[in-house]
């Protein structure tokens, strides 16, 4: 049996508690570079390839991607989802800068997320200097003010060491709309 979806029909696969069998979808990937399997076996437990997830699972060492960039950010500064969990940049900033955070250059984070979805994401920002921070957030071009810790945004960086940016993102409205926490914390 085949399904065949498109970004206007919209499908749900219902399978019936305890079934048995093995329903295998082949799903492209967002970047639309490869196809990924996804099973299920009918216990609840769905596979990616080599890795499973079960209802209730506890999740164990898990492997994020890492970007190492060589340059310091530019005044808006694009975060892609698709690509990297924490973004590394090991030269000093130069300037402060604004973080778009987007899916990729060619995708939105709205298009990936849907309501009721969250993701947290980390910039470490190397620093030499106290006037440089992270001044602005957006998601796809669009600013959003996040909720820092103890209700204060950073008005400079730490001056030495690297300043770790983490945000979580919360979508809870199809608009969309987000709700943001944040936090900065320096590390020497």
């Amino acid at each position: 049996m085949a399904i065949n979806f498109d970004n206007s029909n919209a499908g749900v696969i219902t399978l019936k508690p305890g079934a048995s069998g093995t329903l295998t979808l082949v799903l492209p990937i967002a970047d639309g570079t490869a196809n990924q399997v996804i099973k299920t076996d009918g216990s609840g437990t769905l596979s990616f390839g080599s890795a499973t997830i079960g209802t209730n699972a506890v999740v164990t060492a898990l492997l994020e991607t890492v970007t190492i960039a060589g340059t310091a950010p530019t005044a808006t500064y694009n975060y892609d989802v698709n690509t990297q969990s924490v973004l590394l940049n090991a030269v000093n900033a130069t300037n402060n800068w604004t973080l778009n955070v987007r899916g990729s250059g060619a995708t939105t984070l709205n298009s990936l997320m849907a309501v009721g979805n969250s993701i947290t994401i980390a910039h470490a920002q190397t620093v030499n200097v106290t006037t440089f921070y992270n001044s602005a957030f957006t998601i796809d071009g669009v600013a959003v003010t996040p909720k820092w810790t103890n209700a204060t945004a950073p008005t400079n960086s730490a001056g030495t060491g690297i300043d770790m940016y983490v945000y979580t993102i919360m979508k809870t409205a199809a608009t969309p709309t987000y709700t943001v926490f944040a936090s900065r914390t320096n590390y020497t």
